[in-house]
């Protein structure tokens, strides 16, 4: 079965990736019976907590964004209202690319949830019919919880290459948000201008760099 796997980040959103838990096999028995039937409860229950993590993350990240853009649309208005158009068009392209990469990650989640589920009940089933010992079931956990890590950061190092080919320079952003937050605090519109010029002027770049980890997470 084909995994798929994602670390993004957009507008300070973490999106966790789930690392198939350690699955405890110390409640079987070589006479074929479960004494710990509770197991597979825990690791649903596991597995659960973090796919609404991942929800939970989602939510927040789309309730900073909005409370960004309600901000930003007050300064725009107040000091450069001519500009406030263009920003506009580029958070509507912005926001059909993050909801899809939001929607992207929920569905990739929900897809390893139920590969762990599927994996971790052949396992099991493989060791009550008396076709693997304890020690190969361990030995196939491990060898699957690798193979996850080294997609995982496979996945990871794409997506960095393509942060240092398609955006901005480290620490750019937060220094023209810097500039900024001094104009506004300052009451200079000219500077004001000045700076959310810049923010425009790196807009395509994020919005390049968000559909290309969206293309490259969708191949996956």
């Amino acid at each position: 079965m084909k995994r798929k796997f994602k670390n993004v980040m957009v507008l300070g959103l973490a999106i966790v990736l789930l690392a198939v838990p350690s699955l405890s096999f110390a409640d079987v028995v070589t006479t074929g019976t479960m004494t710990g039937t509770g197991y597979q409860d825990k690791l649903n229950e596991r597995l659960s907590e973090k796919l609404a993590n991942i929800e939970e993350k989602g939510a927040a990240a789309i309730a900073k964004r909005d409370a960004y853009r309600a901000r930003m649309t007050e300064v725009i208005n107040e000091f450069a209202p001519d500009l406030l158009a263009t920003f506009e068009s580029f958070w509507v392209s912005h926001d059909s690319v993050h909801t899809s990469l939001i929607a992207e990650c929920e569905r990739i989640a929900n897809e390893q949830y139920a590969e762990a589920i599927a994996f971790s009940d052949s396992i099991k089933a493989a060791v009550l019919a008396g076709e693997m010992t304890r020690e190969e079931a361990k030995t196939a956990i491990q060898a699957y919880r690798s193979e996850v890590k080294i997609e995982r950061e496979a996945t990871k190092a794409a997506i960095d290459a393509l942060r240092l080919e398609l955006d901005v320079p480290q620490g750019t952003v937060k220094a023209y948000h810097e500039a900024l937050k001094a104009a506004v605090v300052a009451g200079d519109a000219a500077s004001v201008e000045l700076a959310l010029l810049d923010l425009i002027s790196i807009q395509p770049q994020h919005l390049a760099f968000d559909q290309a980890k969206l293309e490259l997470l969708m191949s996956k």
